[in-house]
């Protein structure tokens, strides 16, 4: 990273680790034994401000320590961050996670993104099961639950014997992880520009939720929600992906997560 003056002027260089310690050096490239800013740039990991005196970042809802990659405090969303380690920084996956609020963002755990491929399996061969006459489906759910101090697992699979519409399994005493279902039709949404309906991403807004669907012909698109709830009510801040046939999660171009406007095809950024 490169600190300019108002002419473009190279003026500070700044390099991290990981996790986020931070490296000084001057504009030709010598190091700093100072360890901070000769300019005062406080602004470096993520945007965060670096408390030089104290080596940590202030991360607004808690101070991070990047030598240790742990935060000092612990997450205020306690388990419905997707992690048991309340501590951690991003699930210890700094090169592709961040979390510039000090909350964990929506994010889903290995272990949790693997039941819940399972309950789109579960989902659809119990709509094919009990499909009518060729054409009667209903859809099927299945949420990914978590405990205190247990691994996550699975719901009972239900229904409500509709065509369009299906209520998740919700257990007020555990930790709804992702909530999944199957779609009896194909199509892709108006307003979401994916498989997701509007009320898929709703419910994601109004839950916190990651929501995830399977559709007849297999595609899996999955809905995550912000992790700030006033960017939730704004219907902002959420991410669209689509599982591509190396089995990861890409953020799905095009889609659109604002359901205020239809026309919005930014997918959270």
């Amino acid at each position: 990273m490169l600190l300019t003056d108002r002419d473009g002027v190279l003026a500070e260089q700044y390099e991290y680790d990981a996790f986020g310690h931070p490296y000084f050096f001057n504009a030709s490239g010598g190091q700093s034994a100072t360890g901070y800013s000769a300019f005062g740039n406080r602004f470096l990991f993520t945007g965060r401000e670096y408390l030089s005196d104290l080596k940590l970042y202030d991360y607004r809802n808690r101070l991070y320590q990047p030598e240790l990659g742990r935060f000092l405090q612990p997450d205020p969303k306690e388990f419905g961050a997707g992690d048991y380690n309340l501590y951690r920084y991003c699930h210890n996956d700094p090169v592709n996670k961040n979390d510039p609020t000090g909350l964990e963002p929506v994010v889903v755990s290995p272990e949790a993104n693997a039941l819940a491929l399972q309950a789109d399996v579960i989902n659809l061969t119990t709509m094919d099961a009990n499909t009518y006459f060729a054409v009667i489906a209903f859809e099927f759910s299945t949420t990914v639950y978590q405990a205190p101090n247990s691994k996550p697992f699975l719901s009972e699979t239900r229904t409500d014997y509709h065509f369009r519409d299906v209520r998740p399994p919700d257990n007020p005493r555990l930790t709804s992880l992702v909530e999944t279902h199957v779609h009896t039709m194909t199509s892709t949404d108006s307003t979401t520009h994916s498989t997701l309906s509007r009320p898929d991403v709703q419910r994601g807004n109004d839950t916190g939720r990651a929501q995830e669907v399977i559709s007849p012909n297999g595609t899996r698109d999955r809905y995550r929600p912000s992790d700030k709830s006033a960017e939730r009510k704004r219907g902002e801040g959420g991410i669209i992906e689509r599982l591509n046939s190396k089995g990861n999660w890409e953020r799905l171009p095009g889609a659109n997560t604002n359901l205020g406007n239809m026309g919005d095809h930014r997918n959270g950024y």
